[in-house]
Formats: structure tokens, sequence, C-alpha cells
């Protein structure tokens, strides 16, 4: 059991890592100073959205779906 905890709060960990990245390229996209590369910015924030849905399905870390 002590093995399945530590995978879940690592599994936790990494979901929080991946949401500071999706914060930050939110706040990327409205910062005039990066408008020359919204169209990046707006596509790995897109990816990085994705990669949070699918880590949540395949984690089952449902009620911490935002």
């Amino acid at each position: 059991m002590a093995a399945q905890t530590f995978r879940r709060g690592r599994a936790l960990a990494f979901h929080e890592m991946l949401i500071v990245k999706r914060d930050t390229l939110r706040k990327q996209l409205q910062d005039e100073n990066l408008q020359a590369i919204h169209q990046v910015v707006s596509g790995e924030l897109k990816a990085v959205e994705d990669i949070i849905a699918q880590y949540v399905h395949t984690f089952e870390l449902h009620e911490l779906n935002q």
C-alpha cells in the first residue's frame, strides 16, 4: 500500500507541475510583449491542456480535473 501511495504522490506532483506550466502559458498569452509568438504559445497551451486531460484520465485523477 505504501508504494501505491508513493506513486500517487508522484503522479499528483507531476500533475501540479503541468498545471503551473499551463498557467504560465495562459499568462504569456496575455502579455503584449509576446504578441509576436502568440500563435506558438497558443499551440503549446493547447498541447499542455491535452496532456493534462490525458494524464487525469490515465491516472484516474478525476477529482483534480480543473
